[in-house]
Order: structure tokens, then sequence, then C-alpha cells
């Protein structure tokens, strides 16, 4: 596919979106309006209570509330169009710019793939989860360093309330208000994470368990311990936690936490990571499905694909940031 066919494709998916939108929120209205007045009906119903003898305080809180719902669940609605609608466009995108780039330099590309879970679960920088997901797994090898990375989503399912469709979708809207974009209706799941997941060997068998986290603690830190470095901003990002303050220290050497630094600036977003036996994992955590084209950006004039670009390079680097084959982890 040419560039031009896939930015003839891109504006046919803008005008398809702007229509949708219009009938989204006519649908959303009904079944938000139809759901919120049956329950303030029923609650009136069962407490007494006539709409004429409330006062205005009351009246005003219910309009706004039904509002708040009304607009939440429109916009996750469309966020959820959006996605459907550009998933062939996204896909095609990819083909055109990502794999050719990928494989150029040697490394494997699987779009529909991602890292699997029982990998997520052994390195412990994540909390509990029952459900996967992901894309864009890139794997390969850097002077001898095998790697792989991929987007990762992870959530909980939810045990859905045993009553009425109506009620459901109320009860929905009041979940999408308390938890926000953690909630997710079409499956009952509720948003644990979702970001990069790296992976590579540093060719040393490491006996001890060390994490350096920026934004939350390991999924089990029963036993673990607390360490300080030398280095005060790496302090400053960082908490370590470890089993065997010996053993870490000799992993910390002052090379690999400047190496550290420097990632978690580059990216801008907190990093976690974990040594476990021969491998190194890091988490990035951007929030969002990386590598993934604007739509609202021109395809020819924007070129929303060099920052796509510019990001893979610099995941890529991070072999040769750690200098994982020039022996950082030596004891």
């Amino acid at each position: 596919m040419k560039l031009i066919e896939l930015e003839k494709e891109r504006k046919n998916i803008l005008k398809k979106r702007l229509i949708t939108r219009f009938y989204l929120f006519f649908i959303t209205f009904c079944i938000v309006g139809a759901t919120y007045v049956t329950f303030v009906s029923s609650v009136m119903f069962f407490t007494f209570k006539d709409w004429y003898k409330i006062s205005y305080f009351s009246k005003f809180m219910i309009i706004f509330i039904f509002f708040i719902i009304l607009i939440l669940t429109y916009l996750r609605y469309c966020k959820s169009y959006k996605r459907l609608i550009s998933l062939k466009f996204r896909q095609n995108f990819k083909e055109f710019y990502l794999k050719p780039f990928i494989e150029k330099k040697g490394f494997k590309y699987e779009m529909k793939r991602h890292i699997k879970a029982d990998i997520i679960e052994h390195c412990g920088l994540f909390p509990m989860f029952n459900d996967e997901g992901g894309n864009d797994l890139i794997s390969g090898e850097i002077n001898g360093v095998k790697f792989k990375f991929s987007d990762i989503i992870l959530q909980d399912y939810i045990e859905p309330p045993e009553v009425e469709g109506r009620i459901s979708m109320f009860y929905y809207s009041l979940s999408y208000l308390f938890y926000s974009k953690n909630f997710r209706y079409e499956d009952w799941k509720l948003h644990k994470y979702t970001g990069l997941f790296f992976v590579a060997d540093f060719n040393k068998t490491i006996t001890s368990k060390t994490f350096i986290m920026s934004n939350r603690k390991p999924k089990s830190s029963i036993k673990l311990k607390k360490v300080l470095t030398d280095n005060y901003e790496f302090n400053k990002n960082f908490k370590i936690y470890t089993d065997d303050i010996i053993n870490a220290m000799y992993i910390l050497s002052p090379a690999l936490m400047e190496s550290i630094i420097k990632i978690k600036n580059r990216f801008k977003v907190p990093l976690n990571l974990s040594f476990l036996e021969t491998k190194i994992y890091i988490t990035i955590d951007t929030n969002k499905d990386n590598f993934e084209p604007n739509l609202d950006e021109n395809l020819i004039t924007k070129n929303p694909a060099k920052k796509i670009l510019n990001d893979l390079n610099t995941i890529l680097q991070i072999v040769e940031i750690l200098s994982l084959n020039k022996n950082i982890f030596k004891f």
C-alpha cells in the first residue's frame, strides 16, 4: 500500500467518525436516559418521594449526575468506536512503516503477539492480574544479547451484578464514574497496566532478588529490604528493594545507575526494573498503546511515523545504554 492510499484511508475514517458521533450520542442518551429515569423513579417510589416536593437542590443534583454519567459514557463509546474503525488502518500503517524499519535492523516483528503471562508474572513488577493482552512484539539480538519487548495490557475480571440489563447499564455508568478510565464495560474488566515491557539477557546468574521501582512496590515485598545508594539523583528517582544487600550493590554499579537514569529521562515516564536469575526486566509505564498512528495527523505533511520510529529507536538502544554486553554486571 502506497503512502497516498494510506492517507486517503485515514481521511475516510475521519469522515465516518464525524457522522457516527451524532448517532452514538443519540443512542447513549436513550440508553443512559432510560436507565437513569428508571433508577430514580424506583428510588423515589420506594422512599415515597414526589418529584414536585423534593428541593430544587436535589433536582439539580439528579440532573447534574445524569449529565456527568451521560458525557463519560459517551466519551468511552467514542473511544471504543475510534479504535474499532481504525483497526485496519493501523495495521496497514504498521505494515508500511514499522515492519520494514524493524526487519531492516535484523529484528523480528510480530504485530499481533505480545510477551506472555508467565514471563510477566515471573518478573514481580506488576500487581495481580487475571487477563493479559498486547501487541507489537519485537525480538532480536544486539551484540550477543537477546532481547524482546512489546506493548502489554493487564486487567482483572469483575463479576457483573446479577440484575436486569437496564440496572446493569446504570451500574456500569456509576462504575465508570468512580473507576474512570480503569473500568471497561464490554468485558467487565478493571484495568491494571498499559505500557511497554522489555526483557533481556545479561549473561550473569543473580542469586538475589533485586527490584528498582520508581512509582510502586514489587508485587511481593515481604523479606525485601530497602537500600540507599551513594547516587543522590538515583535515590530521588528510585527505591531499591532486595533480599541481598551485598549482591544488590554489586549489580548497581555507578555505570548502571547512570544508564538507568538516562533511560528514565529519555521516556519521562515511571520506570521499574527487576534482576532475577539471568534476566533483566523493565517496565516503561507509558499508559498507552505505543507505536500507534495519530488519526488526526496528516501522514504526508505531519509525518507522524517519524516520532514513532524515534521512540522505537530509543527502546532498541536500551541494550546498548545499559551496556549489557560489556560485563556491566561483573562480580
